[in-house]
């Protein structure tokens, strides 16, 4: 009897263990400067701009 109060309580314990870590983690959510990037790479995307990656690398050599 003992030993399956002390299993149903390790349960509890571990569910409990489960929500604390599930509110801990946070969404990533992009920095102000970080959208900003990305308006500006997806208006050179549209304007014929943008340059492949490759392309910057071979520019860097």
């Amino acid at each position: 009897m003992a030993e399956t109060t002390l299993n149903q309580i390790n349960k509890k314990l571990s569910e409990i263990d489960t929500k604390l870590s599930a509110l801990l983690v946070k969404k990533e959510t992009p920095t102000s400067e970080e959208k900003l990037a990305i308006k500006r790479g997806e208006q050179e995307f549209k304007e014929g701009k943008f340059e492949s990656w490759r392309a910057v690398k071979a520019k860097m050599k």
